[in-house]
């Protein structure tokens, strides 16, 4: 079990269009997190790759988009993207190869993870 390091970046996984609108408030999460703060977008391959909504990104996509990152550093996934714990496609955040910290899919929950 990997044990949350404040002081470790920060990924936030989200959709295309998640990226669109997070994109300009990358400098003021960093500021307020004290660590970088960058997106991990992730295609939607499942669906053909013209869906951008975050909550329709399924487990392997996710992982796929995980698995190129750095794994010493955290990574927020929002809520939306999981029903009872589990993805579009079945996976679980167990099948994810990082550890993701589950983060209600609104800016007070993001603010707060960040804090």
């Amino acid at each position: 079990v990997a044990t949350r390091r404040d002081d470790a970046p920060v990924g936030i996984v989200t959709g295309g269009y998640g990226a669109q609108v997070l994109a300009p408030l990358l400098p003021t999460l960093t500021r307020h997190a004290g660590v970088p703060v960058r997106l991990v977008p992730v295609p939607n391959r499942f669906f053909g790759g013209n869906i951008a909504v975050t909550g329709l990104l399924t487990g392997n996509d996710v992982a796929d988009a995980l698995a190129t990152q750095p794994p010493d550093h955290r990574y927020l996934l929002p809520d939306v993207v999981l029903s009872e714990d589990r993805f579009l496609d079945g996976q679980t955040l167990d099948d994810l190869p990082r550890a993701v910290e589950v983060v209600a899919t609104d800016g007070a929950s993001l603010v707060a993870a960040l804090a």
